[in-house]
């Protein structure tokens, strides 16, 4: 057919015009083999866009990508549950409005693709809050990074962590530290806490100015110092 067709295209040099049947089949032969493996290759890219839009849909993270103006092009299924709006419905919206401090003022955090860009390529912001649909807050962590497409110019990708568990981790630690804290600063006994070479004082109770006479200041300077006031009997 492409003989007939296109018959220069065979038909181009001495052997094709003295044999037309015999390299009509030769070229046929090519284009079916660069058919195949343009068939092949095609199923392959297909086979990564699926495997790498499930990773998408599937990972616990939300994940969102900004256009240069930091409204959202697309939002994966997690970003959705997240947030309780539908992927479709945060298409558009700005990210701002769904993010806030965890004191409730408007985010700090710079997350546009140019302060990234300039900013070693990436940025991480912790302690913020998403902001649901029926106006609750999610604690989040999230981290972005630039990302530039054909058409749409340098945006940005942008993930999300749930930070609940952590914050309350963190919160726990925090008040089992005030309570030692509280503990040793009322108690008339001397105790201190220093590095396994002996050799720097990481806490010291206040208690040991009154015994020792000395400031804790002296016992953080001269780890050794307290053996100055020691009898040697």
């Amino acid at each position: 057919i492409i003989s007939r067709l296109y018959p220069m295209t065979v038909y181009n040099h001495p052997s094709a015009t003295e044999h037309p049947l015999t390299w009509g089949f030769i070229h046929a032969g090519l284009i079916l083999v660069e058919s195949v493996a343009l068939a092949v290759f095609w199923n392959y890219l297909e086979r990564i866009r699926t495997r790498s839009d499930s990773i998408l849909e599937l990972t616990g993270e939300g994940i969102v990508e900004l256009d240069p103006n930091g409204y959202i092009i697309f939002a994966n299924r997690s970003m959705a549950r997240m947030t309780g709006y539908a992927p479709s419905d945060l298409v558009g919206r700005r990210i701002n409005s769904l993010l806030r401090n965890a004191d409730g003022t408007p985010p700090d955090c710079r997350f546009d693709p140019t302060f990234t860009k300039g900013n070693g390529g990436s940025c991480i912001c912790d302690d913020m809050e998403l902001v649901n649909r029926d106006g609750s807050a999610l604690p989040v962590d999230l981290s972005c990074n630039p990302v530039s497409k054909p058409n749409v110019g340098v945006g940005t990708v942008m993930t999300l962590k749930d930070d609940t568990e952590r914050r309350k981790q963190k919160e726990a630690l925090r008040e089992n530290e005030e309570r030692l804290r509280q503990m040793a600063e009322n108690i008339e006994e001397v105790f201190w806490m220093s590095s396994p070479e002996k050799d720097r004082m990481i806490y010291i109770s206040p208690a040991y100015e009154s015994i020792w006479d000395r400031t804790c200041k002296s016992l953080y300077d001269r780890p050794f110092s307290w053996v100055d006031s020691i009898y040697p009997d």
